[in-house]
């Protein structure tokens, strides 16, 4: 901006200009009216840039140039120097020096004026058309200056913002070659002088690695010229450096605050502060990241009037100014898993869960979600649930905390189904964080072997599902009535999964029932084939288990049953082994399965009459003899009795009137008269002798006996029924004596 130009008026000469002369006289012919001002010399400084661009302004620091210009008004075409009479002249010859703001004085032109209006340079021109041809303008040579603001208040101008350019003119003008009047001309140009200004930047956060960033904000300290207000405002962009694209915020761009910044104070606190805010959205990602800031003045006090700091590697003018740039780390995270079964061997499984612990840092949040994949290792494709797909809880686990309790469970159910085929499973989990504060974003862990890429065979993630198996079994013989039995066999049918190879041993074990084992003649029941391998099941995998006495005596009378084992050496079946008891009183878990027992019957039975009539023919070492003394309650479990009897010791038989005893003897209730307990005390004891008789083949043993009799006499069972059953063993035949079945002496009222 120019302030002014300051001329002092050459006399007779319409200029702004400064005219000293030697000669006061000269003044006298200066005429304000005369027609000579209206075509009088012209003059004017102008100062260049760099590009020869005059300017209205200079900055601190440019480089610029000055120079003078000289010029005439033409009057009818005809050149016309006014001369301080009033006359013609004939030109100007003369010098220029310029002196710069800061003092220095500069020749631009050493008496190379040409006269103005002619083609001479030798000042002693005569008339004006001795100078030819009239040159109306001229320009003198260039002065250099490098511009500081602190000239400010040189070559008599005062502090006040404009810079002093001076130009000084000394020459003569001619009318007669006698006249050598000198002439000085000075013209002065105030140009205003601005100051640039600059601004400093601060990052935060600034320098490496940092995780979870959502708000950055750069710090921008603006640096002008004390007492020069500026008016500032800032624009600001962030990049990921190598990529020219600004990264966005939540909002799109980057606020800058204050909008306006009025200051001409300049201090560490005159900042406009600028921030990418995306607290509401994804954390920056992984990389290097940098500030592009500009800061422009509005006020015309400053040039230029932006300032711009390119704080990355990339781009226009960039700094790569470590104070603006900082890098990203997003820390990774990853989860381990835990099968539930896991390991081998499972069988039977409908409900399988993962659970998934999730590691991260603690204070970084995530919002993790999770989903898992069952897979039948080796055969391509997820094993469906009932509901076609996995389900993962919670849905969304939002944490910034990380411990063992930092979990998802992921459950495949066929509750309602079928369980699992025989085979290695494996699982395939992936967790996603939804945040964007985790890089990767994915974890993907594959427990499989052959399933998919990166595959890690992780034990944790791994099951295997093994059928189970089970069997059948038929006894021969089988069902009530079996005489005379000294082989027994049992046909076990194994029951496996087709193509699940199994490795089948039996053990057996034929039982009286409520007794005891029973040993055949080598003491142990052989279960052939040992053992049994196959992966085909039909009604033909069978194993055969052989109790033989064939050699010895038979089976006694009584209720029999078998209790059979199958193992599976392999572990490729679970469980492993398997039992099943067919007897009601024997071991554990009794099934009572009748394919699985059989009764032998005694051939003999001699009735109540038979023993009452015969007690005297036995000597004393008879087990009857020797019986007869003791109480019913000694051998039925301390059941005392009442019965109605005729039995007279004397004689050992029974005589005369009948009468009730009380806790009776065994010779008294031999001859029990009546029926309900009389009766059944009648063949209870009869049943009693014939099975520690052994010259009787009885079908029921004495511990039989005196169980059944208990339990009739304490009403778990009915007293007729036992009775009845008791008759019907003691009526099949008496072989002592040549006596005949169903003889009773007794009478049929003793029954």
């Amino acid at each position: 901006m120019i302030k002014n130009n300051i001329f002092i008026p050459i006399l007779a000469i319409a200029m702004i200009s400064t005219v000293l002369m030697t000669s006061q006289d000269a003044f006298a012919h200066n005429d304000p009216n005369d027609p000579c001002n209206s075509v009088a010399a012209s003059s004017g400084i102008t100062v260049f840039n760099a590009t020869g661009d005059p300017v209205g302004a200079v900055i601190d620091g440019q480089s610029v140039t000055s120079s003078q210009d000289l010029g005439v008004t033409p009057n009818t075409a005809t050149l016309f120097r006014c001369a301080f009479d009033g006359g013609t002249l004939g030109g100007f010859v003369g010098t220029i020096n310029m002196t710069n703001p800061d003092g220095t004085e500069i020749n631009v032109n050493t008496a190379d004026i040409p006269c103005l209006g002619g083609t001479t340079n030798t000042g002693d021109l005569v008339l004006p058309v001795d100078c030819g041809t009239p040159l109306t303008t001229f320009t003198s040579n260039a002065a250099a200056y490098d511009v500081d603001c602190d000239d400010d208040g040189q070559n008599g101008d005062p502090v006040d913002g404009f810079l002093r350019f001076k130009a000084v003119f000394q020459g003569k003008a001619h009318q007669i070659s006698t006249d050598t009047t000198p002439i000085t001309k000075i013209d002065n140009i105030d140009i205003q002088c601005l100051n640039p200004f600059d601004h400093t930047t601060l990052s935060n956060p600034t320098g490496p690695d940092h995780t979870n960033v959502k708000v950055v904000t750069d710090t921008i300290t603006v640096r002008g010229v004390n007492g020069t207000l500026g008016q500032f405002n800032a624009t600001a962009a962030l990049y990921l450096d190598g990529v020219n694209v600004a990264i966005p915020d939540d909002d799109g761009n980057v606020v800058c605050t204050p909008n306006t910044l009025d200051t001409d104070t300049f201090t560490s606190a005159t900042t406009i502060t600028c921030t990418w805010d995306r607290s509401s959205g994804a954390a920056l990602a992984n990389g290097n990241y940098c500030w592009m800031t500009t800061v422009f003045d509005h006020s015309g006090n400053y040039s230029p009037d932006f300032d711009k700091v390119n704080g990355c590697a990339t781009g226009e003018n960039p700094e790569n100014l470590g104070d603006e740039q900082f890098s990203v780390t997003r820390p990774p995270f990853d989860h381990s898993t835990l099968s539930s079964p896991q390991g081998s061997p499972h069988s039977d499984v409908k409900v399988v869960t993962d659970t998934l612990t999730i590691t991260g840092v603690n204070g970084t949040a995530g919002q993790f979600n999770a989903t898992a994949t069952l897979y039948l290792d080796g055969v391509a494709g997820a094993i469906p649930d009932d509901d076609g797909n996995v389900v993962c809880l919670p849905n969304t686990l939002d944490t910034d905390t990380f411990t063992s309790a930092t979990t998802i469970t992921c459950t495949w159910d066929r509750s309602s189904g079928v369980a699992l085929a025989p085979g290695k499973y494996c699982w395939m989990t992936t967790v996603t964080d939804n945040l964007g504060n985790y890089n990767p974003a994915t974890d993907t862990l594959n427990g499989c072997t052959d399933i998919g890429d990166n595959r890690e065979d992780d034990r944790n993630e791994q099951f295997t599902v093994v059928p189970p198996f089970d069997f059948t079994t038929l006894s021969s013989p089988q069902g009530p009535g079996n005489l005379d039995v000294k082989v027994v066999t049992d046909t076990i049918t194994v029951l496996g999964f087709n193509g699940t190879e199994g490795s089948f041993n039996a053990t057996a074990t034929l039982y009286l029932d409520g007794v005891g084992e029973v040993f055949d003649d080598d003491s142990t029941v052989e279960c052939l084939p040992d053992p049994l391998v196959t992966d085909t099941f039909t009604s033909a995998t069978t194993i055969t288990c052989t109790w033989d006495r064939s050699a010895g005596t038979a089976l006694l009378p009584g209720t029999y049953c078998w209790m059979v084992t199958v193992d599976e050496g392999n572990m490729n079946y679970i469980p492993d082994t398997v039992t099943h008891n067919a007897c009601a009183l024997i071991g554990d878990n009794p099934e009572n399965d009748t394919l699985e027992q059989f009764t032998v019957v005694g051939e003999d039975g001699c009735t109540p009459g038979y023993w009452k009539n015969n007690l005297a023919k036995f000597p004393v070492e008879n087990n009857w003899a020797v019986y007869h003394h003791e109480t019913f309650a000694d051998q039925f479990n301390g059941h005392v009795i009442d019965i109605k009897t005729n039995y007279n010791e004397s004689n050992h038989k029974g005589q005369g009137k009948s009468s009730m005893v009380n806790n009776p003897i065994l010779a008294e209730t031999i001859g029990a008269q009546g029926g309900d307990v009389n009766a059944l005390a009648r063949h209870a004891t009869a049943a009693l002798l014939n099975s520690e008789n052994p010259n009787v083949n009885y079908g029921l043993s004495t511990g039989q006996i005196q169980n059944l009799v208990w339990m009739a006499l304490d009403g778990q069972l009915d007293i007729n029924d036992v009775k009845n059953q008791l008759a019907t063993e003691n009526e099949r035949g008496c072989p002592i004596d040549n006596s005949t079945p169903n003889q009773d002496p007794v009478g049929p009222t003793e029954d």
